[in-house]
This record gives structure tokens, sequence and C-alpha cells, in this order.
């Protein structure tokens, strides 16, 4: 990572977990510290937390000596009075050791080192084992550890202070942390998390978000394990085999929604980069967590929106668990005041930027940084041809690298969220602040500075559009390109599904009784529909998938052809899956049904990667104002559905638009029960997933000793 060489700035003295304060950088301390840090290269400055927050610049050095002087000068002493010859053997004895000592510290492997020092600048047949300690537990929002935040905004930063947007409120968090502990880790890596479940009477997992595990780690509960028990603890072991950006985040109940989540980045050497040469600096601060929020506990604000009418929608936006909530009538003197999340970048120089949207609704979010333009460079982990534009769409569950110049007048600018669809009136602000290039002062706090499109040519460019329709300023991700070629293996597919999204508006007994209080006698605005993948809501099996070690019998599934007649107009349950023999290649047609109900989806494959082949929507004939899947299959047999076989994206999460469909192609190479899933909470919660199979038993690694076997 020789960006990050000789120095990286005031950015690397801040906290991973938070924003240093503005007093922190204007005392006279930490200007002279960030002096010191300047000559020491990033490989100290992304050593650990410690280290990074270390400011002598002698101590870094004498950590990097080899740590044998000491025993040279013992022995030696002690050697006096022996003959020369002895003398001779035991001096080459000690240069053999300090050869090996510093062969060991070149060429450390399989190292158990606590996750922090995994952090690190990523070196050749440098792997370790990163080990992690992960506390669930409920929490809240401006507790005591807060002090005087937000009134005393350095208070802000202090440990265990989650500020939210300055409104208290109930949540479950990981370490006490909001988001929780981020994992920066280098490719080859093995990660080790130790999830301890504080939790009185929830089961919890996890799921690694862009990474693919084995099955048995994925976290999905009923299909890959039981949840963890409370007051048990449970140890995944991840391999870290995907260089990018990616994260982690809770499966079980609506806890991602309360705040069990946090960043996952796995770096590389800087000369496997593709993108080296467009970024000076990628600092582990430079990560911007992005999600909706509620005011409610996400079971609570669940509960009344399907049992009472409430609308289900957020609250607020927050930036690594900071915002500011203004809303007329709803906020408070704290809230308008509460503390925001500052990134610092030197100016003149290139900054790598993380995005990461951990939103649970349907909540795509607009990134912009006022006055500067935008590099795309990685979607979901994996580099593209760079594209400039103005603004980038996330939507829930994907990621996008970006690079910032901090090219313009030393100032400090707004960086900009804007909610559409669930969050269509919801904006949240950071701020990106400059840094000297002498790194001797900082840009005053006047924060004034408006986003303002048209720069350097890239007039309103807009990557990932909402609408899926591409034209215009509108890019789509069919009109980016991979740094890399389709590969020959997936020049055809073998087979061809198509999975039809659709909230659809039945009897649930869920949530209705036809006798007592039927669907038909609530108006539409608070009408509840079912979520389902043609017209079938997932029902998981009484236990896991995995640990049963044999298939469920063919009676005890359904899928699309072989559903009962009465799931089209009724509400069907039932173990929804589909099977996928080891390295078939597959081609999903994922489709939105469209009509008054459906605004799209975010759609999240376990398990693999995918290269994303088309996207569009379709304008056609349509009854009853649904898109039908016959339509869909009939227009894809007449080669109406064109499929990219250059360079297309490859991806693990995907937009699928309204009354519009995305094709997605991989091998499915990887055994194991793996969910496709809706990654929007309330549809997931509701049965909106799919579980491939793929290959056979016989396939399956075998069963980790430590695996949860109880149901909770």
């Amino acid at each position: 990572m020789e960006s990050v060489k000789s120095t990286e700035s005031v950015e690397s003295m801040e906290s991973v977990e938070s924003t240093k304060s503005v007093e922190a950088f204007k005392s006279t301390e930490s200007v002279k510290s960030t002096e010191s840090v300047e000559s020491v290269e990033s490989v100290e400055s992304m050593e650990s937390v410690e280290s990074v927050k270390s400011t002598n610049s002698v101590d870094r050095r004498r950590r990097l000596q080899p740590p044998v002087g000491g025993a040279r000068s013992s022995r030696m002493s002690g050697c006096r009075n022996v003959t020369g010859a002895v003398a001779g053997g035991l001096a080459v004895l000690v240069l053999a050791s300090t050869l090996a000592t510093l062969f060991s510290a070149v060429l450390p492997t399989n190292v158990v080192s606590p996750g922090r020092s995994c952090m690190r600048k990523c070196e050749e047949r440098d792997s370790r084992t990163c080990s992690f300690t992960f506390s669930v537990q409920h929490y809240q929002t401006l507790s005591r550890a807060c002090g005087d935040c937000p009134r005393n905004s350095s208070h802000c930063n202090l440990p265990h202070c989650a500020p939210g947007n300055g409104i208290r409120r109930l949540i479950t968090v990981v370490n006490k942390q909001l988001p929780g502990p981020d994992i920066q880790v280098c490719e080859g890596d093995e990660i080790r998390v130790e999830v301890v479940n504080e939790l009185a009477s929830e089961g919890v997992s996890l799921h690694w978000q862009g990474l693919t595990p084995p099955p048995y780690m994925d976290g999905t509960p009923g299909i890959t394990q039981y949840l963890i028990p409370p007051h048990q603890k449970f140890v995944y072991t991840v391999p870290a085999d995907k260089p990018g950006t990616h994260y982690w985040h809770a499966l079980s109940g609506f806890q991602s929604g309360d705040g069990v989540f946090g960043s996952l980045v796995v770096r590389q050497p800087r000369f496997r980069d593709p993108h080296t040469d467009l970024y000076d600096h990628d600092l582990p601060e430079h990560v911007i967590m992005m999600h909706d929020w509620m005011m409610l506990p996400t079971a609570e604000k669940y509960t009344l929106h399907h049992h009472s009418g409430v609308d289900h929608y957020p609250d607020d936006l927050l930036i690594n668990g900071r915002g500011r909530y203004e809303k007329p009538g709803r906020s408070t003197p704290d809230s308008r005041k509460a503390s925001l999340a500052e990134f610092h970048v030197r100016q003149g120089e290139r900054h790598r930027l993380r995005l990461v949207s951990a939103a649970f609704m349907n909540c795509p979010i607009v990134f912009s940084v006022a006055r500067h333009l935008l590099t795309v460079i990685a979607a979901d982990g994996a580099p593209i041809v760079p594209y400039n534009a103005s603004s980038v769409v996330l939507f829930p569950g994907e990621r996008w690298d970006v690079v910032v110049k901090a090219d313009q007048q030393f100032a400090s600018y707004w960086i900009t969220l804007e909610g559409t669809q669930d969050c269509s009136d919801l904006t949240q602000r950071a701020v990106l602040r400059y840094i000297s290039r002498d790194l001797r002062s900082l840009s005053p706090d006047d924060r004034t500075e408006e986003p303002v499109l048209g720069i350097h040519g890239a007039v309103g460019k807009r990557v990932n559009p909402i609408s899926g329709v591409c034209s215009g300023s509108n890019i789509c991700l069919t009109d980016l390109s991979s740094m890399t070629p389709l590969p020959s293996h997936l020049s055809s597919a073998s087979s061809t599904h198509y999975l039809v999204f659709n909230l659809r508006y039945l009897e649930n007994p869920f949530y209705y009784d036809p006798l007592l209080y039927s669907i038909d006698d609530e108006g539409e605005g608070s009408r509840v529909p079912s979520p389902q993948i043609n017209n079938l809501t997932l029902r998981s099996p009484a236990s896991p998938l995995l640990l049963s070690q044999t298939p469920p019998p063919e009676g005890s599934t359904c899928r699309a052809t072989s559903s009962p007649s009465q799931c089209h107009r009724e509400l069907c349950r039932c173990l929804h899956l589909l099977h996928l023999p080891l390295n078939q290649v597959v081609d999903l047609v994922l489709i939105d049904a469209g009509g008054d109900s459906n605004q799209g989806q975010s759609v999240h494959l376990h398990g693999h990667s995918f290269r994303v082949l088309g996207q569009e929507v379709l304008r056609s004939p349509i009854q009853s104002g649904v898109l039908q899947r016959s339509y869909v299959i009939a227009q894809d047999e007449q080669g109406l559905l064109p499929r990219n076989l250059d360079a297309p994206l490859e991806k693990d999460t995907v937009m699928v638009p309204s009354s519009g469909y995305t094709i997605v192609r991989f091998r499915a190479d990887n055994p194991g029960y793996w969910l496709l899933q809706s990654q929007l909470l309330f549809h997931y919660a509701g049965g909106m997933s799919v579980i491939l199979r793929v290959g056979e038993t016989s396939d399956l690694p075998s069963l980790p000793a430590d695996l949860p076997r109880c149901p909770v």
C-alpha cells in the first residue's frame, strides 16, 4: 500500500471507530505528533489501533529493529573467557539466530494475532490469523459513556459512546460500538471472530457479506446453523479470500436494523491493485458506512406496521453511526447539534473512500461530495474500469469504492446523503475537511459549501440510478465494465431460472383473519402485502439443512414449476429450494413484478459472486399492473433480453429495477445450501428468499465440532 507511504497524515492519527474531535486536531500536541509521523511509512501507521495513535517515531523505529541486540550482548559477555574457536562458533550461532529472526519478521505465516494488529501494510507471504471478540448486547445511544455529548462535541468521541442522531433509543450493538468493530485485514489472512451472545433471550448469527466462507460459517439461521443461544459463544472462521470493501451484519431477527453491523476490508499488496496509480491514500478511517435509522427498535416498528398499519419508513440516515436530526416538530436541541462524522484529506492529494450501505429498508442512498469529482473504481469489492461521476447510488448491501482528489480551495466541504424510495424525504451530512500538505493546519470549521454538479465535465453523471433507466446522465451497471473479461467457463449457461420478486396482497394469517379483520376491510394505504418469490414464501426447516447431512425429501420442498395451484391466490409457505449440480453455470433472471406495491429490490446471493449480464425496465403489456413471469420467459426465449458477455461487473448484491429484470451468471462451485435473499430486512423477515442447494451431500465439508446444535 505505497499510497499510505510516508504518512498518513493527521488522518492516520484518528481512531478507526470514531471521528477525531476538532479540538484534538487543533491542539499543539496533535500538530507536533503528525510531524513525527510524517517520516514513518504506512506499515507502522496501520499496524494497530495503538500504533495508529502512537506519535513517537523513535519508539516506532525501535519496534522495527530485530529483537536480537540485547541477547547478542549477553551471550558475548558470557563468552569472554572461552577459546576463540568456541567464541567463533557462538558468533556463527548468533548470526544464524539473527538471520532467522529477520526472516521470520519478513515472512510470517500462520501467526495468530489480535485483530487490530492485522490492520497493516499488506506484503507477499505475510498471512496471519486475525482474532476478534464480538460481544453482542443491548445498549443505548447517548449512554452515560457519552458524558456531555453532544453539547461538548469532544465527548462524542469517548470510548463506548454511540452518539446516533442525538436522540436516545434502545440499540443492539457489538462491543458497545455503532457501527460495530471494523475488520481490516490482508488477502490470505484468516479471520476468527468469537461471538459472545450477551442478549437475555435472543439468538445471534453473523453473515460476512462479500466473502465466501465454508457453508457452516455463512451465518444463515435455519439453513447453515442454529442461532448462538443467549450467554453462549461461537467462533466463526472466515478466509479473507477476496480483496475489497465488504461488511458483516446480523442475520438474526431485526438486530441489523438496531446496529449489529460493521465494515470488513480486505486489502492486498499495492502491486496487485490495478488502480494503485489512481490514489495516494487508502486509510482505515476512510471507510464510510451509511444506513437508515428508526427512532423505535426495529422489531417494534415491524410489529406496529404489520399489525396496526403504522408506516414502515425510516426516520433518519446516519454516517458511521452519526448525524443530525432536524425534522421540524420532532427534533430536539441535542439532535439539532448532534455530532457529525468528519473525514480529513490532504490538499492536492487523492484519497480512496470505501462506501458501504448497511441500509435495511428499501432505501437507496445517493452519495456525493460538494465540488468534488468521484472516480468510481470498484463495486462490491471487485475493481472496475474507472468512471467519473458526480454521485453514486448505493442500494442496501452494496459497496462502492471511489477516489476523491482534494483539488479545491482550502476549506471544509459537505458530504451529502440523499435518501430515495422509503427514505425519500431524508438527507444527512458529514464533513470532508482539508489538511494542508505540510500537515500544519486544518481548514476552517465553516462547513458552508453546498454540493455543486458539473465538475470536470461529469455533468450530473449518476452511477447506479434508482430508476434502472440507462440513458442521459444515468449510468447503469451494464454501462460499466469489469477490469477482467468474462471467464471462458462463463461464456454460456447450462440452466436458467426465472425468479419474480413480488409483494402480494393476500389474506396472510400472520397479519389478518378473514372473518374478523380481513385485508379487504382496510384501505389501500394501510394494507400489508406478503413478500414472495414466484408466489412462494420461504419457511425455514425445523433444523438447519446443513446439519442433517441428508437432502430434504423431494415432497417437502417446492418451486415455481411444482407449487400447488392455490399458491396463485393464497399464501403458500414452504421450503423453497432449487438444486444446482456442482460446477454448473447458471443464469438467474431476477424480476421485479412492479405494480403499486413494488419499487424494486436489492438482492444478495450467499456463497458466490456473479457477473451482471443485463438490466432493464420492461415497457410491455402487463396484467393488472404486474409484470408476469411468463412474459419475461417468452421475451428471453425470443432473444429480447440482451446479455453483455464482454466484461460485465462482478458483484454479490444487485438492484432489480421496478417492473424490470436483472440477469446474473455464476458457476455453482461452492457446495452447500446458500440463500438468495431480499436485502430488505422486512421482506427477508417475511420470507422473500429461496435456497440454492449446490452439489450433493457427499460434496459438503465435514461439520465443525463447535457448531451450535440446539435451537434457540
